[in-house]
């Protein structure tokens, strides 16, 4: 199991995103390796995700020379990960690492390419629900992707899926809409998203 988590000034969070997935996650899988991209940090994230790496061996961490954005984060940390199955989320617990093996259970159970979390409830800011639903009504008008409202990040995806994705040499697209544009199947799962741990 890969878990792929793109990194931007969480340097207060960290800690205990690492706690909270070693607790949950070795029951999961044989091989584990969590796989940290650092999309140019200003804070300590890098700092912090070095003292990591030295009390958990599965630990990979992957610096960026700046801030390239979260979908180029995810895109670069594409590139490394090992696992038939990689989850791929947030690093500021919104996306709960408890939730893991919901999204594994889905996957598995419908023997399905991709799950991903479909938000029911978001502790989020007003403008960012609200930019998020703006984005996502202009994409559905502007592209024929099929792609269902209030879908995260946070999603557990195949081996041969990424493989599959790393075939296109597309450069204005981000990879997870890639993932739809190609036409994976995938099943939601419905989900709460919490607040940030900490930060903004």
């Amino acid at each position: 199991l890969s878990i792929l988590i793109p990194v931007f000034n969480d340097s207060e969070v960290l800690e205990e995103l690492n706690t909270r997935l070693m607790t949950v996650v070795p029951a999961l899988c044989d091989k584990l390796e969590i796989v940290l991209v650092d999309d140019g940090s200003t804070d300590n994230s890098w700092k912090k995700i070095e003292e990591l790496k030295i009390k958990n061996s599965n630990i990979v961490g992957i610096k960026l020379i700046r801030n390239f954005g979260q979908q180029n984060a995810i895109a670069a940390g594409l590139d490394f990960v090992n696992g038939d199955i990689v989850i791929i989320m947030d690093s500021d617990l919104q996306d709960r690492p408890e939730d893991i093996p919901k999204l594994l259970e889905a996957l598995n159970k419908n023997d399905s390419s991709m799950a991903i979390a479909k938000w029911k409830t978001r502790k989020d800011y007003f403008f960012k629900k609200l930019i998020s639903k703006v984005f996502f009504m202009i994409s559905q008008k502007i592209t024929k992707m099929n792609i269902q409202p209030n879908l995260g990040v946070f999603r557990a995806v195949r081996k041969n899926v990424i493989e599959e994705l790393k075939k296109y040499q597309e450069t204005t697209s981000t990879a997870l809409g890639l993932l739809y544009w190609i036409g994976v199947d995938y099943v939601t799962v419905d989900m709460d998203r919490d607040e940030r741990f900490a930060g903004k």
